[in-house]
C-alpha cells in the first residue's frame, strides 16, 4: 500500500493513507507506506536526518545560560530577604542595581506576579 507525504522545504510535514485536496503550492509526493513525519526527500527516498551532535563546551554554555536566568530570580529575592530582615538598607545598593531591581517588581507586577 502506498501513502502521500506532503512535503516543504523537502521534510515530510504530514503523512496521508488517501490522496488529500491540498491548497496551492504545497507539494504531494507519493511515499512507501512506512514513511514518516519529520523525515526528508532525498534521492527520490524518504531517510531520516542524523540528529545534530552538540559540542560539550556548547551544552555547558546552553546550561550555564539557562540558570544565569534562574540565578537573577535568586539574587533578587535574597536582596528582598536582606532589606526585609534589615541586614542591608535599599541605599546600601548601587543605584543602578536599585534601578533595575525597581524596574524588574514594576515588571513584575504588571504580570500580576
Amino acid at each position: 500500500m502506498m501513502a502521500w507525504a506532503l512535503i516543504q522545504n523537502g521534510r515530510v510535514q504530514e503523512v496521508f493513507t488517501e490522496r488529500p485536496v491540498l491548497h496551492d503550492g504545497l507539494v504531494l509526493a507519493e511515499a512507501p507506506d512506512d514513511v514518516r513525519q519529520g523525515q526528508v526527500a532525498q534521492d527520490g527516498r524518504f531517510v531520516d536526518l542524523p540528529e545534530p551532535s552538540v559540542p560539550e563546551a556548547d551544552l555547558a554554555r546552553m546550561a550555564l545560560f539557562e540558570t544565569d536566568r534562574r540565578m537573577a530570580r535568586v539574587a533578587e529575592d535574597m536582596i528582598d530577604a536582606l532589606i526585609a530582615k534589615n541586614v542591608i538598607a535599599p541605599s546600601d545598593l548601587p543605584r543602578p542595581v536599585r534601578d533595575l531591581l525597581d524596574r524588574r517588581r514594576a515588571a513584575r507586577r504588571a504580570l500580576g506576579g
